[in-house]
């Protein structure tokens, strides 16, 4: 997610956006279509939705440190969050309904079918309302583009971090007691 993260600062989020639903919408017509042939292709397809899913976040993050102020981000980012597990939250009875069902797509196919085609409707929507700066987008006012423009003005938002260079600090792992219990715990 880092490398995610500082492409999405360089390059258009909402591009990064776009390309994550697409291929998680992609991913979601690849298994019932294919996985019947070879479970390789199920496997393929999980893996380009954690590929998705990776590309997604750092976007959504770029883009509420643009449009949002320091002291509304947190509920921004909290709003987007309780977004996704509301909706998998309501994935799983409406799952459920759609296996039990075979008229539609034949029972389980269908949790795919419809989850690629909500994901292809956003990419529509979202292509002609959704912008990266809120200097780009022709729905918002004046008045809250210059609030948001001042309120952003003071922190670098939006500044390519490419740009920065900082130096990482340098531990021997073997000398740090802290880095070195926190390894054995993870890797054991």
């Amino acid at each position: 997610m880092l490398l995610t993260g500082l492409l999405a600062d360089k390059f258009n989020a909402k591009y990064m956006i776009i390309a994550s639903v697409l291929t998680a919408s992609t991913a979601n017509f690849i298994i019932p279509l294919l996985s019947p042939t070879s479970v390789y292709f199920a496997i393929f397809a999980r893996f380009l939705i954690g590929v998705a899913d990776a590309l997604l976040q750092p976007a959504v993050n770029s883009l509420l440190t643009r449009w949002f102020p320091a002291n509304e981000r947190s509920y921004a980012l909290g709003v987007a969050s309780g977004g996704r597990q509301i909706g998998a939250l309501l994935i799983v009875p409406t799952a459920g309904a759609l296996c039990s069902q075979t008229e539609f797509f034949g029972g389980w196919p269908a949790i795919f079918y419809v989850s690629a085609c909500a994901g292809l409707f956003f990419i529509f929507i979202y292509a002609i309302l959704g912008r990266d700066k809120p200097s780009k987008q022709s729905c918002i006012s004046d008045a809250e583009l210059r609030f948001i423009t001042n309120a952003n003005a003071a922190e670098n938002v939006g500044k390519k971090r490419m740009d920065r260079k900082r130096r990482l600090p340098r531990v021997s792992a073997d000398d740090d007691d802290h880095v070195s219990s926190q390894l054995f715990a993870r890797c054991s």
